[in-house]
C-alpha cells in the first residue's frame, strides 16, 4: 500500500486475503494480498481455497464435532475435500488434549449413567 502511496497509520485496518501465488517457497504473509489488488490482477492471483479450509474452517468445526463419538479431523477433512493424510495423527482425543490424571474428564466422555444421574427419574 505505501508503495502504491495509499495512506497507512499504525491501528488502522487492512483487509487482506490469502493468495495461491507467490514467490516460490512463499510463506503465508508473502502471499497476502489487498483484496483490491485482487481485483485488478482479472484473475491472475486466485484465492488460496484449501489454505482457507485448512487454517480457517477445519480447526473450528473440528473442536465443535469433538464431543461427537466417531468423528475425527481426518474424516472432517475429508468432507472438506482436503488431503485427509496431513490430519491422520491429530485425532481429536488421541492426542491427550485433556489431562485425564488430574481428574478432569469432559461430560461427553462420561458413561450415560453418570452423565445424566441427576435427571433419571424425574
Amino acid at each position: 500500500m505505501l508503495a502504491e502511496n495509499k495512506p497507512v497509520n499504525i491501528g488502522d485496518h487492512i483487509p487482506y486475503v490469502i493468495c495461491t501465488q507467490g514467490p516460490e517457497g512463499a510463506t503465508v504473509t508473502q502471499r497476502a494480498y489487498h483484496p483490491d489488488e485482487v481485483l485488478k490482477s482479472k484473475g491472475e492471483l486466485t484465492l488460496d481455497i484449501e489454505w482457507y479450509l485448512s487454517q480457517q474452517i477445519l480447526p473450528p468445526i473440528s473442536r465443535l464435532c469433538e464431543p461427537i463419538e466417531g468423528t475425527s479431523i481426518a474424516q472432517l477433512s475429508i468432507q472438506l475435500g482436503l488431503d485427509s493424510s496431513r490430519f491422520v495423527s491429530k485425532s481429536n482425543y488421541e492426542d491427550n488434549e485433556f489431562d485425564f490424571e488430574a481428574g478432569f474428564v469432559p461430560r461427553s466422555l462420561l458413561p450415560d449413567a453418570e452423565r445424566f444421574k441427576d435427571y433419571c427419574g424425574r
